[in-house]
Protein backbone atom coordinates (compact mmCIF):
# COMPACT_ATOMS: atom_id res chain seq x y z
CA UNK A 1 0.00 0.00 0.00
CA UNK A 2 1.67 3.28 -1.51
CA UNK A 3 1.48 6.25 1.32
CA UNK A 4 2.82 8.81 -0.77
CA UNK A 5 4.15 8.58 -4.51
CA UNK A 6 6.49 10.81 -6.56
CA UNK A 7 8.64 10.47 -9.83
CA UNK A 8 11.75 9.39 -8.22
CA UNK A 9 10.92 8.13 -4.69
CA UNK A 10 7.64 6.48 -3.27
CA UNK A 11 6.60 6.17 0.70
CA UNK A 12 4.74 2.43 2.04
CA UNK A 13 4.94 0.65 5.10
CA UNK A 14 6.85 -2.36 6.04
CA UNK A 15 7.79 -4.55 8.67
CA UNK A 16 10.52 -5.84 10.60
CA UNK A 17 10.27 -9.48 9.98
CA UNK A 18 11.88 -10.63 13.29
CA UNK A 19 9.80 -8.19 15.52
CA UNK A 20 6.77 -7.74 13.56
CA UNK A 21 7.38 -3.88 13.82
CA UNK A 22 5.65 -1.70 11.50
CA UNK A 23 7.38 1.75 9.68
CA UNK A 24 7.78 3.65 6.74
CA UNK A 25 9.84 3.23 4.08
CA UNK A 26 10.82 5.76 1.63
CA UNK A 27 12.23 4.00 -1.32
CA UNK A 28 14.20 6.39 -3.64
CA UNK A 29 15.71 6.39 -6.84
CA UNK A 30 19.84 6.11 -6.90
CA UNK A 31 19.43 8.97 -9.73
CA UNK A 32 18.58 11.27 -6.53
CA UNK A 33 21.30 10.14 -4.86
CA UNK A 34 22.68 13.90 -3.67
CA UNK A 35 19.13 15.09 -2.76
CA UNK A 36 18.65 11.83 -0.14
CA UNK A 37 22.31 11.76 1.20
CA UNK A 38 21.10 15.76 2.30
CA UNK A 39 17.77 14.51 3.26
CA UNK A 40 19.17 11.81 5.75
CA UNK A 41 21.95 14.08 7.33
CA UNK A 42 19.06 16.43 7.72
CA UNK A 43 16.91 13.48 9.08
CA UNK A 44 19.63 12.39 11.36
CA UNK A 45 20.26 15.97 12.82
CA UNK A 46 16.91 16.78 13.60
CA UNK A 47 16.53 13.05 15.99
CA UNK A 48 15.86 13.85 19.43
CA UNK A 49 12.27 15.65 19.63
CA UNK A 50 9.17 14.29 20.59
CA UNK A 51 7.41 15.95 17.43
CA UNK A 52 9.65 14.68 14.70
CA UNK A 53 10.01 11.90 13.08
CA UNK A 54 11.93 8.94 13.63
CA UNK A 55 14.64 8.00 11.56
CA UNK A 56 15.66 4.55 12.03
CA UNK A 57 17.95 2.90 9.57
CA UNK A 58 18.97 3.37 6.12
CA UNK A 59 19.70 0.41 3.28
CA UNK A 60 21.05 0.79 0.03
CA UNK A 61 21.26 -1.22 -2.89
CA UNK A 62 22.67 -0.90 -6.46
CA UNK A 63 19.14 1.16 -8.25
CA UNK A 64 17.80 2.19 -4.29
CA UNK A 65 18.21 3.88 -1.40
CA UNK A 66 15.44 3.18 1.47
CA UNK A 67 14.88 5.22 4.47
CA UNK A 68 12.97 3.64 7.46
CA UNK A 69 11.16 5.47 9.70
CA UNK A 70 8.75 5.72 12.36
CA UNK A 71 4.91 5.24 10.76
CA UNK A 72 2.79 7.76 11.13
CA UNK A 73 -0.49 6.74 10.93
CA UNK A 74 -2.72 9.38 11.84
CA UNK A 75 -2.85 11.02 8.62
CA UNK A 76 -2.32 14.91 7.04
CA UNK A 77 -2.41 17.82 9.69
CA UNK A 78 -4.46 19.94 6.99
CA UNK A 79 -7.17 17.21 6.63
CA UNK A 80 -8.16 16.87 10.40
CA UNK A 81 -8.39 20.82 10.69
CA UNK A 82 -10.70 21.12 7.37
CA UNK A 83 -13.13 18.32 8.29
CA UNK A 84 -13.25 18.49 12.15
CA UNK A 85 -16.26 19.74 12.89
CA UNK A 86 -14.64 22.53 15.45
CA UNK A 87 -11.37 22.98 16.28
CA UNK A 88 -11.21 24.68 20.27
CA UNK A 89 -8.69 27.18 21.20
CA UNK A 90 -6.93 24.59 23.59
CA UNK A 91 -6.49 22.13 20.56
CA UNK A 92 -5.05 25.07 18.49
CA UNK A 93 -2.30 26.17 21.14
CA UNK A 94 -1.47 22.29 21.94
CA UNK A 95 -1.00 22.02 18.41
CA UNK A 96 1.55 25.48 17.91
CA UNK A 97 3.02 24.25 21.27
CA UNK A 98 4.53 21.29 19.71
CA UNK A 99 4.68 23.30 16.09
CA UNK A 100 6.91 25.75 17.84
CA UNK A 101 8.80 23.37 20.11
CA UNK A 102 9.65 21.54 17.18
CA UNK A 103 10.95 24.53 14.64
CA UNK A 104 12.59 25.92 18.28
CA UNK A 105 14.61 22.36 18.15
CA UNK A 106 15.41 22.48 14.58
CA UNK A 107 16.60 26.34 15.14
CA UNK A 108 18.89 24.92 18.31
CA UNK A 109 20.38 23.11 15.89
CA UNK A 110 21.28 25.42 13.30
CA UNK A 111 18.46 24.15 10.86
CA UNK A 112 15.87 26.07 9.28
CA UNK A 113 12.66 23.92 7.90
CA UNK A 114 11.81 26.14 4.61
CA UNK A 115 8.26 24.92 4.10
CA UNK A 116 5.63 24.40 6.40
CA UNK A 117 2.81 23.67 5.60
CA UNK A 118 -0.57 21.76 6.80
CA UNK A 119 -0.37 19.26 3.65
CA UNK A 120 1.86 16.68 3.52
CA UNK A 121 4.67 16.73 0.84
CA UNK A 122 8.12 16.60 1.15
CA UNK A 123 8.34 18.03 4.32
CA UNK A 124 5.41 19.00 6.30
CA UNK A 125 2.78 17.88 9.29
CA UNK A 126 1.19 13.97 9.87
CA UNK A 127 -0.17 13.39 12.79
CA UNK A 128 0.56 9.95 14.92
CA UNK A 129 -2.94 9.06 16.54
CA UNK A 130 -3.91 12.46 18.42
CA UNK A 131 -0.01 13.68 18.15
CA UNK A 132 1.68 15.68 15.17
CA UNK A 133 4.63 14.90 14.12
CA UNK A 134 6.95 16.53 11.15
Amino acid sequence: MSIKNKSYSFSSRCRNRRTQEEFAVKIVSQRQEVDTQNEIELLRLCQGHANIVKLHEVFTDELHTYIIMELLTGGELFYRIRTQASFSEKEASQLMKKLVSAVNFMHSNDLCHRDLKPEVRETSFLLIENSFFF
